[in-house]
């Protein structure tokens, strides 16, 4: 893997793993608001329903976990 440098002097993949990061801790952010929601959504329904909300909740909070896990995967 060959290092490449941005103008400024910094590594790319530096710079790459910190806004990683930084987009890692956003999206878990949003991950735990997301929850506290399906969790609200959850304890008013019955077992045998769930709003739309909540399904769509459960979606985006596996499409950011996936993009997390994804990122964390990456060789930097």
């Amino acid at each position: 893997m060959s290092l490449i440098r941005l103008p400024s002097g910094k590594l790319q993949r530096d710079e790459i793993a910190k806004a990683d990061y930084k987009r890692n801790m956003e999206d878990a952010a949003k991950i735990r608001k997301l929850a506290d929601d399906l969790t609200s959504d959850l304890a008013k329904s019955n077992a045998f329903e769930a709003s739309a909300k909540a399904l769509k909740d459960a979606e985006d909070i596996q499409k950011l976990a996936h993009g997390i896990h994804s990122r964390m995967k990456q060789p930097w």
